[in-house]
Parts: C-alpha cells; sequence; structure tokens
C-alpha cells in the first residue's frame, strides 16, 4: 500500500497508535492520519498487558496479523516508526511512544487509537486550532462520536469527551492514573472538532479480549459482556462499563456520515457479524 504526504507548516505533530491484535482497523487508520502527520510512532506489542488482568496473558496467546499488516505499509516519506516489545500497562508504552516523539522532535504527541478516525478533512484545522491555543504542558480534549456494536448505531451521549494531544513539556508523562491522557492542565477543545471511535464494533471474541487485557479489565462490571454486549439490541440501555447512565441508550446514524475510508471497510455499514445476532466466543 502507498501512502502520499502532505506537508504542515510550523509544529510537528506526531501521533502515537498502540498495536496489540488491532487487525481490525489499524491499516485505514494509518492510511486516514499518514498525509497529516510529521511522525507516526507504533507500538507494536507481542502480549497483553498483565497489569489489569494478571491471567491475560494465560487466556490471550493468539496473535492476529496485525504485524504482517504493517510491514505491508509502504513508507515512503519515513513517517513511521514501528517499535516491537511488550509491556504490561499502558502507561510504560505510552511513555516509550513519547520518548520517541521527543527524540524525533516532535512538538506535540497526538494519542490515536486504531479504532479512531477523524472527519475527512478535519486534521489540518485541528492542528491549526491546537497551534494557537494549547499551551506547552495543557492536553487537549476533545468529544468523541462511539459506535456501538454496528457503524450505524451511536452512543447518545453529551458526556462524551478523551484526551487527545498535547504540546509536548519536558514533564510530560503518562500516569497510571491518567489513563490514555498525559500529565497536564486539561483544556477543552472546540466542539467543532471530533473523532469517531469504533472500538466497539468488533467481533466478540476480538472485545472480550480487549475487556479483559486493556484497561477495561479492571472496569469490567458483572455480566456486562453477556447482557450489554451479547445481547445487545437497539433498545439496550445503561451500556457504560464505568458509569452505565453515561451511555443510556444507541441511536441509528446514517454510515454515510463516517469518514471515507470506512465505506469499503468489511464492517461497513453493520458489525462484523452483519445485522443480526452475534454468535458467543468465549
Amino acid at each position: 500500500m502507498e501512502l502520499k504526504a502532505k506537508q504542515n507548516g510550523g509544529a510537528k505533530f506526531g501521533a502515537m497508535i498502540l498495536a496489540y491484535n488491532q487487525a481490525d482497523y489499524i491499516e485505514a487508520c494509518i492510511r486516514a492520519i499518514y498525509p497529516y502527520f510529521y511522525r507516526i510512532v507504533i507500538m507494536y506489542s507481542r502480549a497483553p498487558y498483565s497489569k489489569y488482568n494478571t491471567h491475560a496473558r494465560e487466556e490471550f496467546t493468539e496473535l492476529d496479523n496485525t504485524l504482517e499488516i504493517l510491514e505491508g505499509i509502504s513508507d515512503k516519506a519515513e513517517k513511521m516508526i514501528i517499535t516491537d516489545g511488550s509491556w504490561t500497562c499502558q502507561e510504560d508504552i505510552r511513555n516509550d511512544a513519547l520518548d520517541i516523539m521527543r527524540t524525533e522532535g516532535c512538538d506535540f504527541c497526538f494519542v490515536i487509537d486504531a479504532d479512531e478516525f477523524y472527519p475527512d478533512g478535519m486534521l489540518p484545522g485541528l492542528f491549526a486550532y491546537l497551534e494557537e491555543n494549547l499551551p506547552e504542558g495543557q492536553v487537549g480534549w476533545v468529544k468523541t462520536r462511539t459506535l456501538f456494536k454496528q457503524m450505524n448505531y451511536l452512543i447518545d451521549t453529551k458526556r462524551a469527551r478523551l484526551a487527545v494531544a498535547t504540546r509536548i513539556h519536558p514533564e510530560t508523562r503518562f500516569t497510571p492514573d491518567g489513563g490514555r491522557g498525559p500529565t497536564g492542565e486539561q483544556f477543552k477543545v472546540d466542539d467543532r472538532f471530533f473523532y469517531w471511535h469504533l472500538g466497539y464494533v468488533l467481533p466478540n471474541k476480538r472485545m472480550w479480549e480487549k475487556v479483559r487485557t486493556y484497561g477495561h479489565a479492571r472496569e469490567l462490571p458483572p455480566n456486562w459482556y453477556e447482557e450489554k454486549w451479547v445481547n445487545w439490541t437497539p433498545e439496550t440501555t445503561d451500556m457504560c462499563r464505568r458509569d452505565p447512565s453515561r451511555w443510556p441508550k444507541t441511536i441509528r446514524i446514517e454510515p454515510q456520515e463516517l469518514p471515507g475510508i470506512l465505506h469499503n471497510h468489511p464492517y461497513f455499514p453493520y458489525g462484523p457479524e452483519g445485522p443480526g445476532e452475534s454468535p458467543q466466543y468465549y
């Protein structure tokens, strides 16, 4: 796959992507952001995190073809830096990625999960906005639109905002309590900027692994997987793991609203099992 580069102005923007078993979306994610970033730091892990579920590496031993996908991407502009390793927790892997960004001279660090997509053409405007408004050391929090189970169902919530970018400060670090956000005062990014989150449009087997290995493992309430995931219908309510009422319901959307790169994705417009019932995998 050949990717073309575009020239950014002023500041150098780097993106970090964590790549343990991310075959579902990682190629589309990289293709979508490649033209805009100065560096894309990809942290490929050969094992799940063990901090959040001490049995994770016993429960999940099968690697997908993420590495094969990464090795098949033509990086003519030499933007991609792939680090191969194994980490016990998210803060360690993110701090290693941040150190690489510093070495590469990045001014901004973007946290982009492999299942996150900005609307077509939005990143240049977001870059310009952050250059003008985000002070060094502060963390930009951006609105997120989370799809659930299928690409045409959206979580109907007004309280969805996640840490996305920081202007790198010498003391910027990721901490155990910070989640995906590094240290620094929160900065609310203008609401015209947002991204689509497809981390809940996955096959059942992948979702079970996700909620048992990432930081989600310490947030998973009893029976969430069975009741809210496997048995989900458009009428299901209170779906958020940490605070059920934060995700009160889903609403149907027109999937053509999604970034163009997703329109040819195998899961478009439904989820990986289609619009019908999903089989159990665990």
